[in-house]
């Protein structure tokens, strides 16, 4: 990743360098990928496009990318292989209580509406913006714990905004913004405001999108990126914890853990770098409270499903050869790296399942990849494998129109839709669609 260091920005040079050698050794970074410091010259030649009159030099440092919603699945699928019970679309309606204490949920099947109860000798509240509402249930008053922040990402082509690595920079307000190249997009954010609205789908603002391109345009004054070139977007909520007067950027990122009298655990705020540490935290609390004999939590030395690489290199590796084969058969290097970046080791797997189809080689692909995921990551509806699974409907948007019929057919097919539910389905990936493409006012 590329932090340029601009005139009167957040990093001067002494600082910036102090900042990523510290990081660099709470990271473990291995040595040939430490920082490097890069004077004014080599900070324009990483990255062209870049504000020239502002620059005074830079720094290239380790970051990694993610995505939030496979990392989801994929720890769930670690979870199952561990023993765990994963169930999609349930939700807890209710708490069971014996003697005042809790000892399970009433939980519902959103999908067929059967409710069910789940008995347990311990409850954990990680519900994320949710957190408060469950609380509330819990038949002791709870106090507000937190303060919902929005932040909004959006994506462009990555011809409109032909960016060679990653960069994050400085906005005119003092908040940094990240512009992310993923295959043939660039995705940019993120803002952070205080909200209060619907939880379920945070809406996108025109303000939104407008801060986020005035920010992009200012360090890359080439490239006049307009609405129009704003092709998706989504919008997430942080559950910071709450603090009376501060603003959402003054509230900090920390942790905390509530604990009921009842027995329930709640856990919120922190960010995503340190899930697994909080999920340590809340594991060991269990076990100690548990009556079961248990050990300490594992996840320090647990390696996720579909992370079976020992380094990037060895991702890059994976990506050579599979472009060569899928070259064969007219697929480009960018399905290829795409396939090994979503699935891991399974791209093979996805791509062997490609070669038996007869469509044409986009549908055959989304296809494959469609009955891989309703076979191994819990697919159940049409947004589920369009958004949550492919990232199609944020990355990729465009190439739905081509590949939906043939996708929602072989979907009805193998989960046995009936019209009417196919017509459902049709309907919310059209809301789906609309959603991450449209933006109020």
């Amino acid at each position: 990743m590329l932090l340029p260091l601009i005139t009167n920005g957040n990093f001067g040079r002494v600082l910036a360098t102090i900042g990523l050698a510290v990081y660099d050794w709470l990271a473990n970074v291995a040595e040939k990928d430490r920082r490097r410091m890069l004077t004014r010259k080599q900070t324009l030649k990483a990255e062209p496009l870049l504000r020239k009159d502002v620059i005074e030099g830079g720094g290239i440092y380790s970051e990694y990318r993610t995505d939030d919603a496979r990392l989801v699945l994929s720890v769930a699928l670690t979870a199952q292989q561990h023993g765990a019970t994963i169930m999609n679309y349930v939700e807890a309606v209710d708490f069971l209580y014996l003697n005042k204490k809790m000892s399970g949920v009433k939980a519902k099947d959103v999908l067929t509406g059967e409710e069910f109860f789940i008995q347990a000798e311990q409850v954990v509240n990680a519900a994320g913006p949710w957190v408060d509402e469950l609380r509330s249930m819990d038949y002791e008053e709870a106090r507000q714990k937190l303060s919902l922040s929005k932040g909004v990402h959006i994506v462009v082509d990555r011809n409109k905004l032909p960016l060679k690595r990653t960069v994050y920079f400085d906005n005119a307000d003092g908040r940094m913004i990240f512009a992310i190249p993923r295959g043939a997009s660039v995705y940019l954010g993120t803002t952070d405001t205080l909200y209060d609205g619907d939880k379920q789908e945070p809406q996108i603002t025109i303000d939104d999108v407008e801060y986020i391109l005035d920010a992009c345009n200012l360090m890359f004054p080439e490239v006049h990126l307009k609405i129009s070139d704003v092709h998706s977007g989504w919008s997430g909520l942080r559950p910071l914890i709450f603090e009376k007067g501060k603003s959402s950027s003054e509230l900090s990122r920390k942790d905390e853990i509530f604990y009921s009298r009842s027995g329930l655990i709640s856990i919120a705020g922190g960010k995503l770098t340190g899930y697994r540490k909080m999920a340590e935290r809340v594991v060991n609390i269990v076990a100690k409270r548990s009556s079961a004999k248990t050990g300490k939590c594992i996840t320090a030395q647990l390696r996720l499903v579909g992370g079976e690489y020992a380094n990037y290199e060895e991702v890059e590796e994976h990506v050579k050869v599979l472009a060569d084969r899928m070259a064969e058969r007219s697929w480009s290097e960018t399905e290829a790296e795409y396939l090994v970046h979503n699935y891991g080791r399974q791209a093979d797997q996805i791509f062997q399942e490609a070669l038996k189809m007869t469509d044409e080689p986009a549908v055959a692909l989304s296809l494959a990849e469609l009955a891989y995921t309703l076979e191994n990551e819990f697919v159940e509806r049409s947004v589920d494998f369009f958004e949550r699974r492919t990232g199609r409907l944020n990355f990729r948007i465009k190439t739905i129109p081509k590949v939906r019929e043939r996708v929602m057919a072989f979907m009805a097919e193998k989960q046995r839709w009936t019209p009417e539910r196919l017509q459902e389905e049709n309907r919310l990936l059209d809301l789906a669609l609309k959603r991450v493409s449209t933006f109020s006012r």
